[in-house]
């Protein structure tokens, strides 16, 4: 028997439960909105309860039937465990690793001092780091007053402390022109293609990824980022954090591959690091809310992602960053740039299982090798495949 998810629905209704699906790398097939051919699993989104009562009485399969999409993995992972199938996903990292460390920089003007702060913790600590250039500098002088054009823009002058950051291995990525984002499509094709002219020239980098100025995410800077081809983007907060995915707008889909970074960074403490008198209490509430989220990701195997900011984290570098980053390597924690992340994820995209249950057996087929996680009976496993053909005794894993 061929274990996959059949999902039906509209094809707008069903983007949320796809992107799920493709996340996991669960073998599914989308059978569009004529209820036939059915599979062990069935995801039925938008048809109304009522007319779909005769299928709950088929006892050897299972629905999870949403009048609006609600997608959850733990929802998923119990509707095997219902049927007695175990559940089997693609590993979220190149290795068998628990989680990967990521971390994010977003310079949004050359705050000097800051920025040598934490490149000196990046470097002792061997940590590659993504760096967002925002190039204008504009909100050195006062973010308040609103979007400025300034005449000649502050980056290029302090382009040093930013070559030395690239020499140790680190990212350098597009964040703008200005730090800004437009409501209409020329005038964000225009800031960030300034902005790539600006890292091509300075620092001969090509840039691969892209941030919003502010995290602002509208449908005309997805149709830019597109014909820019971006490799990846990084413009959503989620407060409990995803895997990369590709957004969507309406019937626009994104080509950039979004990776989501979550609400975990010195910004929340932004009234506070931004007096001329900084409390020694305020270093340890965010070194402790850092620790947090790295114990919290690792429960849940996410990556943990942190993102700081020069003119913020760097004036408390010196306090924070050690424990942070010693935690990460007495745990030996890989780390990531987000390009390096956006690479496997598009290598990972490619990888294709089919799995098949034989009484006690699974016996799965992958185009490549691999790292899978099987779920069954309230245990997990992590596995490596073997090229092709790999047979799994059941009887092992519980």
């Amino acid at each position: 028997m061929e274990i996959y998810v059949s999902l039906f629905g509209k094809k707008k209704d069903t983007l949320e439960w796809t992107k799920l699906l493709e996340q996991e790398k669960v073998p599914f097939r989308y059978k569009g909105e004529i209820l036939d051919n059915f599979s062990s699993i069935n995801i039925l989104v938008g048809f109304l309860i009522k007319k779909t009562k005769d299928f709950l009485n088929d006892r050897n399969r299972v629905w999870i039937i949403e009048s609006t999409p609600n997608p959850s993995r733990k929802k998923l992972i119990e509707a095997f465990r219902s049927l007695d199938i175990p559940y089997i996903h693609l590993w979220y990292y190149p290795t068998g690793c628990f989680s990967i460390f990521l971390f994010r920089v977003d310079v949004d003007y050359v705050h000097l001092k800051g920025l040598e702060n934490i490149f000196e913790f990046t470097k002792k600590f061997k940590i590659k780091g993504t760096y967002f250039i925002n190039i204008s500098g504009e909100e050195e002088f006062d973010e308040e007053i609103g979007h400025l054009k300034l005449k000649n823009p502050t980056t290029p002058e302090r382009k040093d402390i930013l070559k030395n950051i690239l020499s140790e291995g680190n990212e350098i990525a597009n964040h703008g022109y200005w730090h800004y984002v437009f409501d209409n499509f020329k005038e964000n094709d225009e800031n960030i293609k300034k902005c790539r002219l600006y890292l091509k020239h300075l620092f001969y980098v090509k840039d691969e990824g892209f941030c919003a100025p502010g995290g602002v995410w509208n449908l005309e800077l997805l149709k830019t980022l597109n014909k820019n081809k971006f490799l990846y983007s990084c413009n959503t907060v989620s407060q409990k954090g995803e895997f990369p995915y590709y957004p969507h707008f309406s019937i626009f889909k994104s080509k950039s591959l979004e990776i989501p970074f979550y609400q975990v960074s010195d910004a929340k403490f932004e009234s506070l690091l931004k007096s001329t008198f900084i409390n020694p209490e305020v270093s340890d509430r965010l070194k402790e809310y850092y620790l947090k989220h790295i114990k919290k990701q690792l429960k849940s195997n996410r990556p943990i992602a942190i993102m700081v900011h020069p003119h913020l984290m760097g004036k408390i570098a010196k306090k924070v960053l050690p424990a942070i980053f010693r935690k990460i390597s007495q745990l030996n924690i890989q780390n990531y740039s987000l390009k390096e992340f956006a690479e496997w994820w598009r290598k990972r995209e490619k990888i294709k299982l089919k799995y098949y249950q034989q009484n006690n057996k699974i016996i799965i087929h992958s185009n490549t090798l691999a790292f899978i996680e099987i779920i069954f009976r309230k245990k997990k496993k992590n596995l490596k495949l073997s090229n092709k053909k790999t047979t799994i005794n059941l009887n092992k894993i519980i």
